[in-house]
C-alpha cells in the first residue's frame, strides 16, 4: 500500500497543474518543473513496483479494553481529518478553476471580481493560480493522512511524523489567517475544526503509537542476564 499512496498522492498533485489551465494563467517556470519531475517520478514508481512492504492491522490489537477504545477513536478522527482535507481540497481546487473567489473573500478583500480586473486583468489569474494549486497540494495531503492512518503500523516514528506535519499544515494553514487579518469564522473555522480533530484524535493514539520508554537500571539488567 506504500507504493498505491505515493501513485495516488502523487497522481493528484501532478493533474492538479492541469487545473491551472481553466484560471487564465500558466506558469512557465512551475510547467517546466512538472514536466521535469513528472518523468523522474514515473521511472521511480516503475521501478519499485514490486517491492512490497508488510502492512498489517496493529490497531486491532489494541481494540480492548479502555486503552484499546481511546486508540479506534483516536484513529477514527484521524481518517475522519484526511478525508475532510481531500473533500476540502477538492473543492478548492474546482472552487479556483471555476469561480476563483468566495462571497468571505469578495467582502475581505473590498472589490468584486469587475474591481480587481479594472486594477489588472492578470491578476485574477494570478489568484485562482494560487488557489487551484493550494487545493491540490490540500487533497494530496489529505489523502496522505488516510493511507497512512488506515495501513500504517501503529509506532513511536508514525506519531511523530503526523505531528509534525499537522503542527507545520494547520500552524501555516490558520496562522496565516491571523497575521492578515481574514478571521471570518465561516472561513477560518472548517479549518480550526480540523485542527481541532486532528489534535484529539494524535492525544487518544499517543499511548498505543507512542509508548513510555522504559530505562532499565543496573540491577535490572543482571537480573536479565540471570
Amino acid at each position: 500500500m506504500a507504493w498505491w499512496t505515493l501513485a495516488g498522492s502523487a497522481g493528484i498533485g501532478f493533474l492538479s497543474f492541469l487545473s491551472y489551465l481553466g484560471t487564465g494563467y500558466l506558469d512557465t517556470w512551475h510547467g517546466v518543473a512538472t514536466l521535469a519531475l513528472l518523468p523522474l517520478f514515473g521511472v521511480g514508481l516503475r521501478r519499485t513496483r514490486g517491492i512490497g512492504l508488510a502492512s498489517g492491522d496493529g490497531w486491532a490489537t489494541e481494540s480492548r479494553g479502555v486503552s484499546g477504545n481511546r486508540a479506534l477513536t483516536g484513529r477514527g478522527l484521524l481518517l475522519l481529518t484526511g478525508a475532510g482535507m481531500v473533500v476540502a481540497g477538492l473543492t478548492i481546487t474546482t472552487i479556483g478553476a471555476v469561480v476563483v473567489f468566495v462571497p468571505q473573500d469578495i467582502t475581505f478583500i473590498g472589490l468584486d471580481r469587475a474591481g480587481l480586473d479594472a486594477i489588472d486583468a492578470h491578476l485574477v489569474p494570478l489568484i485562482a493560480h494560487d488557489r487551484a494549486g493550494f487545493g491540490g497540494g490540500l487533497a494530496t495531503t489529505g489523502l496522505l493522512v488516510l493511507s497512512v492512518v488506515w495501513f500504517g503500523r501503529p509506532s513511536r516514528g508514525l506519531w511523530q511524523a503526523l505531528a509534525l506535519a499537522g503542527a507545520a499544515g494547520f500552524g501555516a494553514a490558520i496562522g496565516v489567517h491571523g497575521l492578515i487579518g481574514y478571521v471570518d469564522l465561516s472561513h477560518v473555522g472548517p479549518a480550526i475544526l480540523a485542527a481541532c480533530l486532528f489534535a484529539i484524535g494524535m492525544h487518544l493514539v499517543r499511548p498505543s503509537m507512542y509508548p513510555p520508554m522504559i530505562v532499565s537500571t543496573a540491577a535490572d539488567r543482571m537480573a536479565g542476564a540471570i
